[in-house]
């Protein structure tokens, strides 16, 4: 199966459980966590004159909560399943579009946006693709466009031990996953400079919601300080060159 195919496939299989393994406030807590990252990685900029892209949007959460900030968001994924998802939950939002579209492949999007975002390389599923998207998100941004990723922490043992269970159940194997190490190599390979990279998070998903609080300041302070073993995420913001 190839690579395209086994991640449409995959992401098809999980649509209808997306929401279900994590618990819902830590996967809110994420979705503001990661607004806030993206807008501060614009730095002066006003998003409200912005048009950004959110690659591999599955369930359309990130997305809808981004299109209160920018001027027009769109979501794009390459599983259907996921599409029809994101379009029932958030119908006649203005700004808001969401698009079965293949993000390994976005020449029809040359020049579009000012903003490109995927949260979660891994479900690019593996190293060849995700040098594919971003190669075809440089042609996707307008000239000093700004490319947000993040994805999980392998290195956290604890993490690595819940993918390794939810994969299992899907059937996808742990070589979707790259170190933080190997996407800058990557970047750097495809002519992007990096203007800001760290780990951060320490909220696991088995944590009660009245510790959120507490995970929450941990998240402020590892931000600060790059602890590859027990952070959870990690980011990577950088401009094409």
């Amino acid at each position: 199966m190839d690579n395209n195919k086994k991640q449409e496939d995959f992401h098809n299989k999980i649509a209808l459980y997306y929401n279900t393994y994590v618990k819902k406030e830590i996967f809110d807590y994420y979705i503001s966590v990661r607004v806030k990252q993206i807008i501060k990685s614009i730095g002066s900029k006003s998003s409200k004159d912005l048009v950004m892209m959110d690659g591999a949007c599955g369930s359309g959460e990130l997305a809808f909560a981004l299109s209160k900030h920018f001027k027009k968001v769109v979501g794009m994924d390459l599983s259907e399943n996921m599409i029809n998802l994101c379009k029932s939950r958030y119908e006649d939002i203005s700004n808001l579009e969401y698009k079965k579209q293949d993000i390994l492949n976005l020449d029809s999007w040359k020049n579009k946006f000012d903003l490109i975002c995927c949260t979660d390389l891994h479900h690019l599923c593996g190293k060849q693709n995700v040098k594919k998207f971003l190669e075809t998100a440089k042609k996707a941004l307008k000239k000093d466009g700004i490319l947000f990723i993040t994805d999980t922490n392998m290195g956290n043992l604890i993490v690595s031990k819940v993918v390794n269970k939810i994969n299992k159940k899907f059937h996808a194997g742990n070589e979707i996953y790259l170190t933080k190490k190997e996407i800058e190599s990557l970047l750097d390979k495809t002519n992007y400079n990096i203007t800001n990279s760290y780990y951060f998070g320490l909220c696991p998903s088995f944590s009660p919601k009245s510790l959120i609080p507490f995970f929450d300041s941990l998240g402020n302070l590892i931000s600060k300080t790059p602890l590859e073993k027990i952070s959870v995420n990690f980011y990577i913001v950088s401009k094409s060159r």
